[in-house]
């Protein structure tokens, strides 16, 4: 499966896949900077999806190295979209490593929101707009715990003047890391720490209660939040076995929400607008 075959699919990502597969793919390009090499056509349906090495969780492959040798000088060689549309104004016209990281970054955009920006009306050559116009930046399509830092990141990654952008692959992937390092890590249920008022919390819990006041970790709450399970009620009327079996969601994440459900199902019961729970259905993808 490639990433454009799966964002088709099932749109952009959760929190733990985002962060994950953005590493992954910077990573790449880290790589190929120090080596002197262009993929020259970085975008989703370039990146494999699957699992890498021995271990359990799914990464991201780049590939199709078919444009890597193209001269630098032909600047149209790529894909619309990914291809940076300011590469006209440099002096002289060529190919470069900001168009390189302009691609990747158009990839991660596609990632965290579903589409890709646009500049100024959608239709005009970017490279024949003002030399004010900036690319338009949809930061309320963003998680709310990543609002802030998803989009300094990419305000950096695309801004029109070249020096103001990232200047290095690595300082990308630093930046990009930066943006996750506030998002409280997942934690089961039990977990010992908070362990009294978590529990407390939910004992309190009645069907009105808002997800917010479960003290669930931000991964879990933006997970809800995208399934538009807003409250107790809600989560006990989806069905448990399609939240254990959630795609694109991290095993401690899933788990969280998982143990919350039977906790608060044990409580209150399921409420009468429940869906029934399906007799089979396809086991969980491995995030």
């Amino acid at each position: 499966e490639t990433l454009g075959q799966r964002l088709r699919k099932e749109g952009r990502l959760q929190i733990d896949l985002l962060q994950r597969f953005g590493e992954d793919l910077l990573g790449v390009v880290v790589h190929l900077e120090e080596q002197g090499i262009w993929h020259r056509d970085i975008k989703p349906d370039n990146i494999a999806v699957g699992m890498v090495g021995r271990g359990d969780k799914l990464h991201l492959v780049l590939f199709d190295f078919s444009l890597s040798r193209m001269p630098a000088e032909n600047i149209r060689a790529g894909t619309p979209g990914y291809l940076d549309p300011l590469l006209p104004l440099r002096q002289p016209p060529r190919w470069d490593n900001y168009a390189e990281r302009y691609a990747a970054a158009m990839t991660l955009y596609e990632l965290a929101v579903g589409s890709l920006p646009r500049w100024g009306d959608g239709t005009t050559d970017p490279s024949q707009l003002s030399p004010q116009t900036e690319i338009t930046i949809d930061a309320e399509q963003f998680d709310s715990g990543l609002r802030e830092p998803l989009s300094a990141f990419f305000r950096s990654a695309f801004k029109r003047t070249l020096k103001d952008r990232f200047h290095n692959a690595e300082e990308m992937l630093r930046a990009w890391r930066d943006c996750f390092k506030n998002i409280d890590p997942s934690r089961p249920v039990a977990d010992e720490s908070g362990s009294a008022l978590r529990n407390e919390l939910l004992d309190r819990a009645v069907f009105a209660t808002t997800i917010p006041e479960l003290g669930l970790g931000t991964r879990a709450s933006n997970v809800l939040d995208r399934e538009n399970i807003l409250t107790v009620r809600d989560l006990l009327a989806f069905p448990l076995r399609r939240l254990s079996r959630m795609r694109g969601v991290g095993n401690k994440t899933r788990r969280e929400i998982t143990e919350t459900a039977r906790h608060l199902r044990q409580r209150l019961g399921t409420p009468a607008s429940a869906e029934p729970e399906p007799e089979t259905e396809t086991p969980p993808e491995q995030p």
